[in-house]
């Protein structure tokens, strides 16, 4: 499933069918178990026969298959296979002297455009198969094969993701980055936000993968990269101490194809600020050779390079050591225990790699003071967390930096009085 709709064409849609044989478990009791694995095996063959050379056939329980239809261009062509699927399958089946007609619950889920997540296809279509399972047992038609079309809503997603970016609807957040031996702010990072008027906030992950999935990724880079600037400008106007803005990109997007000549043409524009770039960890597991040299080039033109979430599950050395940066973000994971020892030491060496290599290092996932104290005993100079201030808009940013500055640490009071 993951492998369909990750190569299928954007308008190319899909669907899934839970199937499940009713009284599986009494014909077993009935004739035996070896009539129960001929029936199983028969169901099987007939799926199989039906469907077209492209779909996908599975059986993935005892009495449990699977049917994935692909290159399909309406509900209206996956319903008319389903019914074609349920009508061959459920004629007569000999069985030790017996004859029995199979009864069919079959859950559809139709995905109109390629998915975020596609387990979530499959949860909705087995949903829809034990819909009608419930509605047997509550009294529903027991003694003939039905369909239940599943209230999938990827296409809506889509279309309200698609809308967002097409129209710059985007909205940013913007979360402190600090100095641990000024006990100032010296950048923020700007984070996409996105509330739908009837769906409600989306999840800014889900967001960049919808966009990512819709072709639409660089898109919104390019968006949250010229808003961010314009809103560091005005930040710097109330505190002067503000000199970088980071946004989040992946690496094969620094590519001047993409969104390279993009944020080289930005950063002229606001020469009193330090563009950087953080790429997050996963994609610089496999950087090309062009890749590295454009990030050697943003760096000689004076655009930052930052390797995010390095701790996190997928981090590796390699990509420490062969991607160009001037700054390593330390994952929280790498911090939410910094009584233990080893934690201390990784962070002493990672520091040590980074004096050494001229890069420096942010610590994010700071939560309280007492991190805060663990981190600077330690060495470490700068970092990003709930301590400095959770993710505010552009309005509630400036007038944070009106009233109180570039102060890392509010006070107890404002802290918590200062709307989100």
């Amino acid at each position: 499933m993951a492998n369909i709709n990750d190569h299928r064409d954007y308008s190319e849609a899909l669907a899934v069918l839970f199937i499940d044989l009713d009284d599986f478990k009494r014909m077993n009791d009935r004739y035996g178990h070896q009539a129960g694995d001929e029936i199983l095996s028969e169901l099987g063959r007939r799926l199989s026969a039906v469907v077209r050379p492209y779909d996908v056939v599975a059986r993935v329980g005892g009495d449990e298959f699977v049917v994935i239809l692909t290159r399909l261009s309406s509900l209206a062509e996956a319903k008319l296979l389903a019914e074609r699927i349920m009508e061959a399958s459920g004629e007569p089946l000999p069985v030790s002297g017996s004859v029995i007609n199979p009864i069919l619950s079959i859950g559809l889920a139709y995905s109109a455009h390629r998915e975020t997540d596609v387990n979530q296809l499959l949860r909705d279509a087995d949903r829809s198969m034990l819909a009608i399972k419930k509605s047997r047992r509550r009294g529903g038609p027991a003694n003939e094969s039905s369909i239940n079309i599943s209230g999938h809503r990827s296409s809506q997603m889509n279309d309200i993701v698609a809308r967002a970016i097409d129209e710059d609807l985007l909205e940013l957040a913007f979360q402190p980055i600090v100095s641990l031996v000024t006990g100032q702010i010296w950048a923020f990072e700007a984070l996409v936000r996105y509330t739908d008027p009837e769906l409600g906030p989306l999840s800014p992950p889900s967001l960049v993968e919808k966009a990512k999935s819709l072709g639409r990724l660089d898109a919104l880079t390019r968006q949250v990269a010229l808003k961010a600037m314009a809103a560091a400008a005005d930040f710097r106007l109330i505190e002067p101490r503000i000199v970088c803005m980071t946004i989040n990109v992946e690496a094969g997007q620094i590519l001047p194809q993409r969104v390279g000549s993009f944020v080289e043409e930005l950063a002229e524009r606001y020469p009193g600020i330090s563009l950087c770039l953080e790429l997050n960890e996963r994609s610089v597991a496999r950087v090309s050779t062009a890749v590295r040299a454009q990030a050697d080039h943003l760096r000689d033109i004076g655009i930052m390079i930052a390797l995010d979430d390095y701790g996190s599950q997928d981090s590796s050395v390699d990509a420490l050591v062969r991607m160009p940066m001037d700054i390593l973000k330390i994952d929280k994971s790498l911090v939410d225990d910094l009584d233990d020892v080893r934690q201390r030491e990784v962070l002493t060496a990672l520091q040590g790699f980074g004096d050494n290599l001229e890069y420096s290092m942010i610590v994010e996932g700071v939560e309280n003071e007492a991190m805060a104290d663990h981190l600077t005993s330690l060495g470490i100079r700068s970092a990003q967390g709930f301590h400095y201030g959770v993710p505010r808009s552009f309005e509630k940013t400036l007038a944070r930096l009106e009233e109180f500055g570039a102060d890392a640490v509010l006070p107890v009071r404002a802290a918590s009085e200062l709307p989100l």
